[in-house]
């Protein structure tokens, strides 16, 4: 998938409804909120992006087959299965593709295995391949809250993902890459 694909799926989506963008560079930016344009009655979600305290809203602009597509109005996309992120395009160093537990596993907390590629600094796909475990959440939560630990030879790394009722990631904390670091992804409330 290359984010020149659906570039042109964004802008017909923005002319059929008559919404007008707003676009941003997101490569250098200070500490600011991205709006999304996108049609008003699009699902939305809040997307912080850690290492660059940049907090963007993202709509889904498609299905295909089980994952969601979800997209910042300046082309940006990231890719989601159950909540579970498994790539993204256009932020930069990019999460190519990732290997990751269904939500019932994680709700299960069954051992599992989780894999990512990168590209590295000279294009080159790097894949790191992670053992995990899942547990409650160590703080109280409202909600089923898990705790996800994951080690590679090279790092440990920790996801944290909330279920609604409905057993459907609500909020969660996931890792992108050794460059991207970590991600919030929060259901907007509207």
């Amino acid at each position: 998938m290359t984010v020149t694909r659906f570039i042109p799926l964004l802008a017909a989506l923005l002319m059929q409804t008559g919404c007008s963008a707003v676009t941003a560079n997101l490569s250098g930016m200070a500490p600011s909120q991205l709006q999304l344009a996108a049609p008003s009655n699009a699902p939305q979600l809040a997307m912080t992006l850690e290492n660059r305290n940049i907090i963007l809203t993202i709509a889904k602009v498609e299905r295909q087959q089980d994952v969601e597509i979800w997209a910042v109005a300046d082309g940006p996309q990231v890719f989601l299965r159950e909540g579970m992120i498994l790539g993204t395009r256009g932020f930069g160093p990019d999460l190519m593709s990732a290997h990751a537990p269904s939500a019932a596993t994680l709700r299960s907390m069954t051992d599992h295995s989780r894999s990512y590629a990168v590209l590295d600094g000279t294009d080159t796909l790097q894949t790191e391949t992670f053992a995990c475990t899942a547990q409650p959440a160590a703080a109280p939560a409202p909600a089923l809250t898990v705790d996800e630990t994951c080690t590679s030879p090279q790092r440990v790394i920790r996801n944290q993902f909330s279920f609604g009722r409905s057993g459907k990631v609500v909020n969660s904390r996931q890792w992108l890459g050794p460059t991207a670091g970590y991600t919030i992804i929060t259901e907007k409330i509207r």
